[in-house]
């Protein structure tokens, strides 16, 4: 499934690397593109924001429109619990 932007391909393979299940879940549903470009619009937004609006540096603005849209590592007790949990979208 290729993506277009560089941010949709940063989402991808953290969410690939830290996220695994959560990949599969979504795949398994057709809902992985989708979810994909809801990030992404979340970081820009953010990223405009931040830069826009609170008047950041550029590296400080990336980095916390980052934290926000990517999504932690998975752990072994959140998968026992509901591996196909999705967390909360992050938004403003």
């Amino acid at each position: 499934m290729p993506f277009s932007s560089r941010f949709s391909n940063l989402i991808l393979e953290h969410w690939r690397r830290h996220r695994p299940q959560m990949v599969l879940h979504l795949q398994r549903e057709n809902k992985l593109t989708e979810e994909i470009e809801q990030a992404e619009n979340r970081a820009m937004d953010l990223l405009y924001h931040y830069l826009s609006v609170d008047n950041l540096q550029y590296q400080t603005a990336w980095d916390l429109a980052m934290q926000e849209c990517l999504l932690p590592e998975e752990t072994t007790s959140s998968l026992k619990t509901n591996p196909n949990e999705l967390p909360p979208a992050t938004s403003e």
